[in-house]
């Protein structure tokens, strides 16, 4: 799902009713420091993707980045709040919301043109501009291949890939074991004399084991050592993002967990 910019004026009237400061109760953290750089991050109340804090489904994109839905914090309470959903609902954070700015709705804050475009690039990262390249390139947009942000549907991807790419090694592997046989075929075709052949050892003839190290050793080692690796840096990304995610990708954790024991088991060099 492409991510949808906040408009400018929401940024605006969000700021305004901030006093530059971090909602959280106590907070006095900044979001602008005093020379323009941004340390705030903007926060949604319910979140914006499936499977984010407080992810209301009933509600679409154009409401999901609504004023009321949106608040400013620093980058360290608001990894808090989206770390404990049960303990900072939906009803305490629009509770947070209002209080913090009712301290300061009697100041008139108004955001630079820098600073308007600083936390309008922070709020909506780098997705809005995939969507841009995606819709600017019709000539080729049939070849486009698929963006996809669900991370289980993400892994299930990569996973069926390894397994289209294993599958096709595999086929040029007999179709090399077979090289000899097509050899033979052609030299019968052309009525070629092959019996010189006979009496060469089977495995110092070139089209009888070609490439054999690399389909049998090299190959086989480095997928299992990209494999490795893959499954390694899911299980540390779902450790350390889990806390701000719901249940399903708790399951997820649990399960690549368990793949990953018995992946390692077996996982020697082949020699």
């Amino acid at each position: 799902m492409s991510r949808k910019s906040i408009p400018n004026n929401t940024l605006r009237f969000l700021y305004g009713k901030s006093g530059n400061k971090c909602a959280f109760p106590g907070c006095n953290e900044p979001i602008f420091e005093d020379n323009g750089l941004l340390t705030g991050e903007c926060c949604h109340i319910e979140a914006f993707s499936r499977g984010g804090a407080r992810y209301n489904p009933d509600t679409n994109e154009d409401e999901k980045n609504e004023e009321s839905n949106l608040v400013l914090m620093c980058s360290r309470h608001h990894k808090i709040i989206d770390s404990l959903p049960e303990e900072y609902t939906v009803e305490k954070l629009k509770t947070i919301k209002k209080e913090h700015e009712a301290l300061y709705s009697g100041e008139t804050r108004k955001m630079t043109e820098k600073m308007l475009f600083v936390l309008s690039v922070e709020s909506n990262k780098f997705w809005s501009k995939i969507k841009e390249i995606d819709d600017s390139d019709k000539t080729r947009l049939k070849l486009k291949m698929e963006i996809q942000e669900d991370i289980p549907n993400l892994l299930n991807k990569i996973e069926v890939a390894f397994n289209s790419l294993e599958d096709d090694l595999s086929l040029l592997s007999c179709n090399d074991k077979s090289l000899i046989n097509h050899f033979k075929d052609f030299c019968q075709k052309y009525d070629i004399d092959i019996s010189m052949l006979e009496g060469i050892p089977f495995y110092e003839i070139l089209f009888s084991n070609y490439h054999w190290e690399i389909h049998n050793l090299s190959i086989p080692n480095k997928i299992n050592h990209i494999k490795m690796f893959y499954m390694q840096l899911v299980v540390k990304l779902l450790e350390r993002l889990c806390g701000s995610l719901d249940s399903d990708y708790s399951t997820t954790l649990e399960g690549y967990r368990g793949n990953f024991i018995e992946f390692q088991k077996y996982n020697y060099f082949k020699d």
